[in-house]
This record gives structure tokens, C-alpha cells and sequence, in this order.
């Protein structure tokens, strides 16, 4: 898949935290990436996984599938995905682990 790494997708409005901060009284203060450097105290967002290019069309497909279903409920993590994660590590690292060690998390600033 190719991306095209010039392409600036405008996210404000979508409650994206990357580009809506709050300021003390808790109204959104929007941030134009062009604008960010410039200003004092200007900031850039450098976020680990959010990134500003759009998702892979197959993951889309993917997640607009399971939402057709129509049921929306709290899930468990299936073996399956254990066992995944599992071979992945010895694939790609060679490392053997132990599907057991494995804890999930919802994002990377909660880990």
C-alpha cells in the first residue's frame, strides 16, 4: 500500500486529542499543523500511534464490517488472538513466549 506522505488531513472536528486541546476552561483550542511551530509556547503533536494518514482500506472494510453487525456489547479476547501474538514474536523476533504472559491493553498511554 502507498501512502502519500504530503497529503494533510484535517481532523478538526472529530475530537482527535492530537489537535483539539482543552485550555482551562475546557474549550476547545483547535491547532493548525502549519501553525503549531510558529506561535510561543506553539506546540507539536508527536503522538505514538496516532498518526494523520489514513487507515489501510482493508482495516477499514474490516471494522465497517463488524459494525454492520449491529450489536454493539463488551468483547473478551479470544485464544486465538494469544496464539497470534505468540507466533508473531517468534516469527518476526525468535522469540518463544508464553501466550499466558500476554496482557492486553487498550492503548499505549494506559500500558
Amino acid at each position: 500500500m502507498q501512502y502519500d506522505f504530503d497529503r494533510q488531513n484535517n481532523r478538526i472536528g472529530t475530537h482527535a486529542i492530537k489537535w483539539e486541546f482543552s485550555d482551562e476552561r475546557k474549550s476547545p483550542v483547535h491547532l493548525k499543523p502549519t501553525d503549531l511551530c510558529k506561535e510561543e509556547g506553539g506546540v507539536l503533536p508527536m503522538w505514538i500511534a496516532d498518526m494523520d494518514f489514513p487507515c489501510p482500506q482493508p482495516v477499514v472494510e474490516a471494522v465497517v464490517t463488524r459494525a454492520e453487525h449491529g450489536i454493539y456489547g463488551y468483547t473478551d479476547t479470544p485464544d486465538s488472538y494469544y496464539a497470534s501474538v505468540a507466533h508473531w514474536m517468534k516469527r518476526r523476533h525468535g522469540w518463544e513466549i508464553d501466550p499466558e504472559w500476554i496482557c492486553t491493553t487498550p492503548g499505549v498511554v494506559p500500558a
